[in-house]
Parts: C-alpha cells; sequence; structure tokens
C-alpha cells in the first residue's frame, strides 16, 4: 500500500489538491466562513454561527460528504486520488450550500 502511495505521487496530489480546495473556498468569499485550516487533504473550514449540521445536511442531500466536526467546524477529507474534476464538482456544491443559507 504504500509503495502504491510513493510510486503514484499521492502526497504530492494530496498538498497539490489541498491548496486548490482551500483556494476555491476562499474565493467563495462567504460571510459564514471565518476560516480555512488544515493541510494537505485534511481541510476544516471555521464558521462564524453553529451551522456545521445544517451545511453538513444540505451537502449530502446535495450529493457532497463532509463532516460536521462540530458545531461551528466542516472538516473536508477527500481521497489521496482527487483530481480536477471532483474539485471542481466540490466546489460548485459546497459553493451553492453556503449561498443557500440564511
Amino acid at each position: 500500500m504504500l509503495g502504491e502511495i510513493e510510486d503514484s505521487d499521492l502526497v504530492a496530489n494530496a498538498e497539490k489538491r489541498g491548496h486548490q480546495i482551500r483556494a476555491a473556498i476562499a474565493a467563495m468569499d462567504s460571510p459564514h466562513v471565518k476560516e480555512i485550516r488544515g493541510r494537505g487533504l485534511l481541510i476544516g473550514v471555521g464558521l462564524h454561527e453553529p451551522i456545521a449540521e445544517e451545511i453538513s445536511a444540505r451537502a449530502l442531500a446535495a450529493g457532497l460528504i463532509v463532516n460536521a466536526a462540530n458545531d461551528s467546524s466542516i472538516r473536508i477529507a477527500p481521497p489521496l486520488i482527487v483530481g480536477d474534476a471532483e474539485i471542481a464538482e466540490f466546489t460548485e456544491i459546497f459553493a451553492s450550500v453556503l449561498k443557500g443559507l440564511a
């Protein structure tokens, strides 16, 4: 398994894709997002309000799995093989969910 991770350069992919996802979330410029933290593909989105459960439920209904780590934090942990198409789909759905909040 470790050999496959190294052979496929998945560590570098995780770093690159993590930067892409964090940049995409920042570009959404949502008033709900307080901070974006994490390293690689383990990303946390800190929220200004305790609405993480609502975001998680709305995202799931739209086909996106994110986790409410606590009342005001969303955890995003895509697979190591995530690519441009999946990040584009994530960005579209997550932005729509954030815009749909009251």
